[in-house]
């Protein structure tokens, strides 16, 4: 009876034995098998690859493992390190190839304790050159990106302050400050003057997209009528798009008018939200479709939203909606190209403001609601 028990168990170990050295050979990163004294009796054919030696068994005869390394210091102290704790995962080493030429490479390994106070260690060894090599480039990468937002900014600021004189020199002159002129000329410069306003929301968004990639920065804050200092001018912006479209911008007791919200926030940084917000709507709305904007006093803060008829969008894209680079799927017959920074530079401004957004979808259409502390009562 205990020869068949024997005989059993052999079979077992055999046969798993069989299943561990074909996953052993099939891995396609190294694996090692080194003696209590380091010296390397095992290999697969990735570590010969690697290692660039001509059979398994020309690799087993450099004998110890301190042979790969191409620091003698690095090696001892990387073989402390195990022997004290008795595992490491992805020590990151030097090692050598059997021609000379050095690569960077990722070690795991394990000890197994044996009867007779000795061990067996198993490992793993990556070569980590290309992991390295993309790190390095995502490093230099995010540099350019840093130096590209900086020097947009810089560019962004330089143009916003012609921009500006610009759009109030032709605001005077329509208005005859310089003296009276043909109907003619004047229809011409009021089509200028809303080019002019355009390029300027266009900027003040590029100006909110670079800065939104690191953080909003400090928020410098003004009192503001909602209606007449932000929603009217970004409708002033984009009034050829909402037009040809046939796009409705409803008015309703309970709709933002002048002088129903006062809020104390950051005219351009406002701007740029009801600007994307009214894009989004124009966008996934679609022609003709209707546009609200609503508001309820709470007491302690404001409770707004932006309403546009139309489909609502999709349930798979909704969690996404205000992460950075998202983009909402194509769900009308053309989708405008952007940045995807849109709605997480809304969600931003918001929180940096001190108030949150959430997306409400209807049967009839879609809901941006967000809220926006008083800020006579968060002082308080």
């Amino acid at each position: 009876m205990q020869a068949l028990l024997q005989s059993e168990k052999e079979e077992t170990n055999g046969s798993a034995g069989s299943w561990n050295k074909e996953f052993f050979e099939g891995f396609p990163e190294m694996f090692f098998t080194a003696t209590g004294d380091w010296r390397l009796i095992d290999v697969n054919e990735a570590g010969v690859r690697m290692f660039r030696y001509a059979s398994q068994n020309e690799m087993c005869r450099i004998g110890s493992l301190a042979s790969l390394f191409r620091d003698a210091e690095e090696w001892r102290l990387f073989r402390k390190r195990v022997e004290t704790q008795g595992s490491v995962r992805g020590v990151l080493v030097g090692l050598r190839r059997r021609d000379g030429s050095r690569f960077p490479a990722g070690i795991s390994a394990n000890i197994s304790a044996e009867p007779a106070e000795t061990f067996t260690c198993h490992g793993i060894i990556r070569d980590m050159s290309e992991n390295l090599e993309l790190q390095r480039t995502f490093k230099e990468n995010e540099q350019c990106v840093r130096d590209l937002k900086r020097t947009l900014m810089m560019l962004s600021h330089d143009v916003r302050g012609p921009l500006v004189a610009l759009e109030a020199a032709l605001e005077l002159t329509i208005r005859g400050r310089f003296g009276s002129m043909e109907e003619s000329v004047c229809n011409k410069l009021k089509s200028l003057l809303k080019y002019t306003l355009r390029l300027s929301g266009i900027v003040e968004d590029h100006l909110a997209e670079a800065a939104v990639i690191d953080g909003c920065g400090e928020v410098q804050k003004e009192v503001l009528d909602l209606r007449q200092d932000i929603i009217d001018p970004v409708l002033e912006e984009l009034a050829e798009e909402i037009l040809s479209r046939g796009i409705t911008i409803e008015k309703s007791a309970d709709t933002i008018h002048s002088g129903a919200v006062t809020i104390h926030a950051a005219r351009r940084w406002f701007r740029s939200l009801y600007r994307n917000l009214v894009r989004n709507a124009i966008q996934y709305g679609g022609k003709e479709c209707t546009i609200f904007f609503g508001y309820e006093d709470q007491g302690r803060h404001y409770r707004l939203n932006v309403y546009n008829s139309g489909k609502p969008i999709p349930e798979e894209f909704r969690d996404k909606l205000f992460t950075k680079f998202s983009r909402i799927g194509d769900i009308t017959e053309s989708s405008a190209a952007g940045t995807g920074l849109g709605l997480y530079l809304v969600r931003e401004i918001i929180r940096n403001h001190g108030g949150e957004i959430w997306y409400e979808a209807a049967q009839t259409g879609s809901n941006f609601v967000f809220t926006i502390p008083k800020e006579n009562e968060r002082q308080t």
